[in-house]
């Protein structure tokens, strides 16, 4: 505005005096003739340096900054200072907390828990000094971490602060990445200060004191003043070396703008800070809890991008000693007894009903902050050893244990197993799940090729002719009906079927694939024996099993021996068996429970991980939660048995009965518990075979299905056996053996056939390999077309993608011709009728064989065809183009309004016309007899479009004057 009025030496743009009164203050239409000297001014330094065009298109902005700081009292536009200081940054903020923590200070404590607080609520300081001991409670957030995460709430009343005056606020707080910047931590290090080291008491529930509890108190107890508050900020202020513009609140400004560089929304922003209120923030949702501004408050990666994968740590998965826990808060342990007496009390009077939840939330907060307080510690006590909390935990040789298993712990990479997946690792992780799985179905349908082969060959070699099939077809059914017993009838069956299909075979009634078939289902359904190399083939798997799982339990037991901080040391492990922890969740368990874990359920996800994480363990034992399906299938046994009408007591007594009556002789009640629980040992053992045995019959079902409509042992034979010449250069002698019968390709002799199929070993076994046996082709074929073929899992739309990207890259590594460059200069075009033939009819260089033209692939978006080009000289050819593409539609809309419906005008012609008029405008330099160039007359273009948009906006500016006059 200084320049407008006053203007500038050299400047082309005329001052703007005239809008001014004699003072120098500007008058009301200044906000509008501003912005076409400013374009103008923008436009002559733009020609001066050979850049492109800028357009400003904003001229509301120029009047919203009139109103705001110009006015006709005499106002001479003196903005007011800025909230926002660049010299309290993030480092700033991580520096002054470090500076707290490392103080001696127990007030030091308050001063940074109120620091932390503020910032991590973005709070007014008026809404931070009168909160209160009795409005914390806690949330879980179902969306924030690898399976939940447990957010500390602070509920503001009504008439608390400025923002809401009301309705209620809700505050939630997450813990952050940095332990020293936790605010949840530096809260419950000043209550541990207050209680532990200062002496002071909790409060008693139900007594006046504990509504009054402050968290943050002032002089003689009482509520901080808000001059008490900006003596400690400035305090801090000095010590970091700044000096904001603003004292209390400059905490609320930095978390603003730590949220908004981190990349969260505007609306989050406002929400949460509370400078966007309308009903649907202060009467359905909880901005509060947003997790998106809860993990940026806490300085998690990922916040902006939706990525809660991030909100880990190690010092989260370590159970601390309940000894710990009480020496932090003296009297938990007797608040704890309140609150239980409380809760049973409760139907003594309405006074009790509202005191015991209030005492047992305040009570399982208190344990869970202690249990925040030590995890903190480990990261952080040997690094600020003159802070109280830390000298206290020090004095603690459970805590000194703790530390150094952690530390070992953290730098043997322990803790690693427990890190969730980000998005792009379980993409590849299910990719690659899906790659071995289509693996070892491969594998499986060639193992059970060479199964069925084995059975074929012996099969074959039972019998040479016709004859003796059929003899042994009629022994096999005189053995059947003399052989009574199953398993006698079963391998009568089988031979019988067997010799049957030999003799059906020979005589020209069964082809080799339905025998083949017919084997295999019969091997499936255990009716055929297996060969003794096939025996010793499962044998070998067995043990190979075995040892893998004997290999894994030994990693599970010394993994989770080392991997918890819980177990502390193995001198503590070993000294208490009974040692009581205590999880984050605020739930407590012993140590041998927390230790005894199993590997599955400790990855994020798992059953225990979000009991450890959450305390949702419903009051079982971690054996009981392991052994609960087991339970669950016993049960359904049981009520399958359960006679109709009897109540749940009466089938328990029922029960108790039949296995009193069971109960051998002589038996001690010690003994007979035993036998009992050997018995529902063995039976889980039954139920867990048979399930494993139902999915591999499943399995083995559904493989048999693919395979009988793809014959594969025929589809691999067939080839050789069609070849006549081949086979009978391959037989010899054995011609006039036996032949069968191969479909509609004729029949070779049986002798040639094994002989060839002998030789053909090698290609059957090649499915381990990729599925490159002849008869999988059309499955593997079936499986890469839905993306689990041999490419890796990744699917037909990641290969495509993989190729555009390819050739994209292989495009712009080709060196263009020698003097060839993308596009030239726009003064070699010398008509607007040659820009348009250039850009519209000839086909670029890239694309001759092609005919694709520049236009065609600009309107593809291959804009790749640019590359190495000059994006300042593409912007000229914009303008000349966007005036082709505006006169070709003028044309059209002429022909149309003469009646002349569907008639094309091509670029070529509308250039033409602009060649008409650029020929009639004079040329800019009078000094020059030739008519306007091509670059001339796009800078007259240029200048019709600013004039015109100036005037468009000294219209809406008039209109609008207009209306507010109205």
């Amino acid at each position: 505005m200084k320049w407008y009025v006053a203007g500038r030496a050299g400047d082309t743009v005329k001052s703007g005096r005239k809008a001014s009164s004699a003072s120098g203050e500007l008058l009301r239409d200044a906000a509008v003739n501003m912005h076409s000297a400013l374009q103008q001014l923008v436009d002559d330094s733009c020609r001066r340096a050979g850049k492109a065009p800028w357009i400003l298109r904003d001229a509301q902005g120029y009047e919203l900054v009139f109103k705001a700081h110009c006015s006709r009292k005499g106002d001479k536009g003196a903005a007011a200072g800025p909230h926002v200081h660049v010299s309290f940054t993030r480092d700033d903020y991580l520096r002054g907390c470090e500076l707290l923590l490392a103080s001696s200070d127990p007030l030091d404590a308050r001063t940074l828990s109120l620091t932390t607080y503020q910032a991590a609520t973005v709070s007014r300081g008026d809404d931070v000094r009168p909160r209160h001991l009795a409005e914390l409670s806690w949330r879980f957030l179902g969306s924030v971490g690898p399976s939940q995460c447990f957010a500390i709430t602070v509920m503001q009343p009504p008439e608390g602060g400025k923002t809401l005056s009301t309705r209620p606020a809700y505050k939630g707080i997450i813990r952050a990445q940095l332990p020293s910047m936790c605010p949840l931590g530096a809260l419950f290090r000043w209550l541990a200060t207050r209680f532990a080291i200062e002496g002071e008491s909790l409060p008693t529930p139900g007594h006046p004191q504990w509504q009054s509890f402050l968290l943050w108190p002032g002089r003689a107890g009482k509520e901080m003043t808000p001059s008490n508050h900006a003596e400690l900020m400035k305090k801090l202020y000095k010590l970091l070396g700044v000096a904001p513009s603003k004292v209390t609140h400059e905490l609320r400004v930095f978390a603003a703008q730590a949220m908004y560089e981190m990349g969260v929304s505007l609306e989050v922003i406002q929400r949460i800070g509370h400078w966007l209120l309308d009903s649907f923030g202060t009467s359905y949702i909880v901005p509060g809890f947003t997790p998106e501004a809860l993990l940026a408050l806490g300085f998690w990666p990922g916040a902006a991008q939706k990525d809660f994968s991030g909100y880990w740590a190690e010092r989260f998965h370590v159970g601390v000693p309940l000894e710990l826990i009480y020496g932090l808060f003296p009297g938990l342990k007797e608040l704890e007894a309140e609150a239980a007496a409380a809760q049973q009390a409760a139907a003594a009077g309405p006074r009790s009903g509202r005191v015991a939840p209030e005492a047992a939330a305040v009570a399982r907060l208190l344990r869970m902050g202690a249990v925040m307080v030590v995890q903190d510690a480990l990261e952080l006590a040997e690094r600020f050893p003159d802070n109280p909390i830390h000298k206290l935990l020090m004095g603690y040789a459970s805590f000194r244990d703790l530390l150094f298993s952690y530390k070992n712990g953290k730098r043997l990479g322990k803790f690693a197993g427990q890190r969730p997946l980000t998005v792009k690792e379980q993409i590849q992780q299910s990719v690659q799940q899906m790659q071995e799985q289509c693996m070892a179905a491969f594998t499986s349908a060639a193992e059970l090729n060479w199964r069925g082969f084995e059975k074929l060959l012996r099969e074959l070699t039972r019998g040479t002719t016709a004859a003796p099939a059929a003899a042994d077809a009629t022994a096999a059914g005189a053995a059947a009906a003399a052989d009574t017993t199953a398993a006698g009838a079963a391998a009568a069956a089988a031979a019988a079927a067997a010799a049957a299909g030999d003799a059906a075979a020979e005589a020209g009634a069964g082809t080799l694939p339905d025998v083949v078939v017919q084997n295999l289902q019969a091997m499936a359904a255990g009716e055929l024996p297996p060969s003794p190399e096939q025996q010793q083939r499962i044998q070998e798997q067995l043990q190979q099993l075995e040892l893998e799982e004997q290999e894994a339990q030994q990693q599970d037991v010394q993994h989770h021996d080392d991997c918890f901080g819980s177990a502390a040391s193995l001198a503590a492990a070993a000294a208490g068996q009974g040692q009581l922890l205590c999880t984050p969740s605020g739930a407590v368990h012993l140590l041998h429970e927390v230790a005894g874990r199993t590997a599955a359920t400790l990855t994020p996800g798992g059953h225990h991980f979000t009991a450890f994480m959450t305390g949702r363990e419903d009051q079982l034992p971690f054996v009981q939660q392991q052994q609960q399906p087991l339970q669950q299938q016993l049960l359904q046994q049981q009520s399958d048995e359960r006679p109709p009408g009897l109540s749940d007591a009466e089938w328990h007594m029922v029960v108790q009965l039949r296995q009193q009556q069971q109960r051998p002789p002589g038996l001690s009640d010690e003994e007979w518990q035993l036998l009992l629980q050997t018995r529902q040992a063995r039976r889980q053992a039954q139920a867990r075979q048979q399930q494993q045995q139902q999915q591999g019959r499943q399995f083995g079902s559904s493989l048999l299905q693919g395979m009988g409509t793809v014959e594969p042992l025929g589809e691999i034979a067939l080839p050789h056996i069609t070849a006549q010449g081949a086979a009978a250069a391959a037989l010899g002698a054995a011609g006039a053996r036996t032949a069968t019968t191969a479909g509609a390709g004729g029949s070779v002799p049986i002798d040639g056939l094994l002989e060839v199929l002998l030789d053909m070993r090698q290609l059957i076994t090649q499915g381990r390999q990729g599925c490159s046996c002849a008869g999988m082709q059309q499955q593997q074929q079936q499986c890469e077309d839905h993306g689990m073929g041999e490419a890796g899992g990744a699917g037909e739309v990641l290969q495509q993608q993989h190729q555009k990207q390819q050739q994209q890259q292989q495009q712009q590594k080709q060196p263009s011709k020698k003097g060839v460059k993308p596009f030239p200069s726009l003064s070699v075009h010398t008509s607007m009728e040659a820009l348009a033939h250039w850009y519209a009819v000839q086909p670029h260089h890239s694309e001759v064989a092609a005919g694709r033209t520049i236009k065609q692939m600009e309107d593809d978006g291959s804009h790749s065809w640019r590359a190495g080009g000059s994006k300042q000289r593409w912007s000229e050819y914009m303008v000349l183009l966007t005036a082709l593409e505006e006169k070709q539609e003028q044309l059209v809309d002429a022909q149309r309004r003469l009646g002349r419906r569907g008639v094309q005008v091509d670029m070529v012609a509308a250039a033409q016309k602009l060649d008409e008029e650029r020929l009639a405008l004079p040329n800019p330099n009078p000094k020059s007899s030739k008519p306007m160039s091509i670059c001339q007359f796009r800078e007259h273009l240029t200048a019709q479009a600013h004039a015109a948009a100036a005037a468009r906006l000294a219209a809406e500016e008039a209109e609008a004057a207009g209306a507010e006059q109205q």
